[in-house]
């Protein structure tokens, strides 16, 4: 498991799926309820103990993160465009439309996140490897966010 974890995280430190390595201008999306926010996606390991994943905020800025009890240590990837952005936060704000809330229990679990302090409002979304009606749509948004941070081809 741990092999793969690290496979997984030197794979992502060379990988985007853009190229923007400079901020852009802020999308017109990103309403004043958004500010300071951002969205998180990933893999928690229950049984290790740690948390690894994707953060993408305000800025545009596309990050790798792995926190343990301890602490959480971020790598920046690059800056997305902005109707990247957008594209990530509709398709998120239109499941949890439909389905609020999804929190199952498990060793290995995979998760979005959204956090928007400007209106003290927080998502979650935490499922197992159990494909549940309930975690169905949220899967589709993962597969979604995990294109921007995409494989290098050789």
């Amino acid at each position: 498991m741990k092999k793969s974890i690290v496979l997984i995280l030197i794979i992502t430190l060379s990988a985007c799926s853009s190229t923007n390595t400079k901020k852009i201008q802020k999308p017109e999306c990103l309403t004043p309820d958004y500010k300071g926010f951002r969205i998180e996606w990933g893999y928690i390991d229950n049984k290790n103990n740690f948390t690894t994943g994707y953060s993408l905020n305000e800025d545009m800025l596309l990050q790798m993160f792995i926190q343990n009890s301890n602490e959480t240590k971020y790598d920046t990837i690059c800056y997305v465009e902005p109707q990247q952005l957008c594209n990530a936060l509709k398709l998120y704000m239109l499941e949890t439309f439909k389905i609020p809330v999804v929190y199952e229990s498990g060793e290995q679990l995979t998760f979005i996140r959204l956090f928007k302090p400007a209106v003290d409002y927080r998502s979650n979304a935490i499922w197992s490897k159990h494909n549940t009606f309930a975690s169905t749509g949220y899967r589709n948004v993962f597969d979604s966010l995990m294109t921007l941070v995409k494989i290098p081809e050789k």
